[in-house]
């Protein structure tokens, strides 16, 4: 996958549902899978011709949240940019998440109304409030993303940087979900029910690519590879280029460091930063910060 990727900024962004999408999938998950994949499609599409670009994009299913939780979602990445009608690589496109989470559930409710039976539809429409879609720009290359895409690829649900340790009657799972870190203990039944329940059902595509990254795209790939390779896309540009200095220590991504707070001042911080999308604040998610005073 990273061979096809284009080397400019993309979008990590996250569809997911309620509760209610989760008993779906654990009776129906086939059905809920391509829902899910029919619903952001349809979300892109209409995104693309909201502003006139084609996008590249790929979506990852995952059936499973912290601790081996089961919480079905995708993960798509995304260019912030795209060809235009003329053929012409167009950079710097900022993705709008309430633009996005509005068409989504309208989208996967249509979808999951006709995939799913009756009764089991019903109830994910009664949770229709609980719909999420949120993401994260990153600057210049997915490469960052890719090892993570690839490691649930293989159906490695929780990995040698979640300390997994046990006994004779419990699994204790001692991992990190960007800046939070938890701790979750089961016992040896339960981890291997949810392990095993995690494995892709029989002849599910829980991969697939859209857009310019679709192999019926090559041509229009390779061209727009070729623009960005000769002009450079202006990835960045707003905020200056990178220079090398900041780089994500967990992430390995060049950071864009809007502020930098002695230790003093790192308390008050913390009673006056707010999410974007409520509470709390994870890793490479966007605070805005009250003013400090003294």
């Amino acid at each position: 996958m990273n061979e096809r990727l284009l080397h400019t900024d993309h979008y990590h962004v996250v569809f997911s549902g309620p509760a209610a999408l989760t008993e779906a999938w654990r009776r129906e998950p086939h059905e809920v899978i391509d829902s899910l994949f029919a619903a952001v499609r349809k979300t892109m599409r209409t995104e693309s011709k909201r502003c006139g670009l084609r996008f590249g994009y790929v979506a990852q299913f995952h059936s499973h949240g912290e601790g081996l939780c089961y919480k079905p979602h995708l993960h798509c990445l995304i260019t912030a940019g795209g060809m235009d009608g003329a053929g012409r690589w167009q950079s710097g496109h900022r993705l709008n998440e309430q633009t996005l989470r509005v068409d989504f559930v309208r989208r996967i409710l249509e979808e999951t109304g006709k995939r799913l039976s009756p009764r089991v539809a019903c109830e994910v429409h009664k949770g229709k409030g609980e719909w999420s879609v949120y993401g994260t720009l990153h600057r210049h290359s997915p490469e960052a993303l890719v090892g993570y895409f690839a490691r649930s690829l293989h159906g490695v649900v929780c990995g040698s940087e979640e300390g997994v340790t046990g006994t004779d009657e419990e699994v204790t799972i001692d991992g990190r979900n960007g800046s939070r870190r938890g701790v979750r203990t089961l016992s040896r039944a339960e981890f291997l029910r949810r392990y095993l329940a995690h494995i892709p059902p029989w002849k599910a595509v829980t991969v697939r690519h859209y857009g310019l990254y679709a192999t019926r795209s090559v041509a229009v790939l390779e061209s727009a590879r070729a623009q960005i390779a000769a002009g450079g896309d202006g990835s960045g540009s707003e905020e200056g280029e990178w220079d090398g200095e900041e780089v994500c220590p967990d992430c390995t991504t060049p950071m864009s460091v809007a502020y930098t707070f002695q230790p003093y001042e790192v308390p008050a911080l913390l009673t006056r930063m707010k999410r974007v999308r409520g509470s709390p604040v994870g890793h490479g998610e966007c605070i805005r910060i009250e003013e400090i005073t003294a």
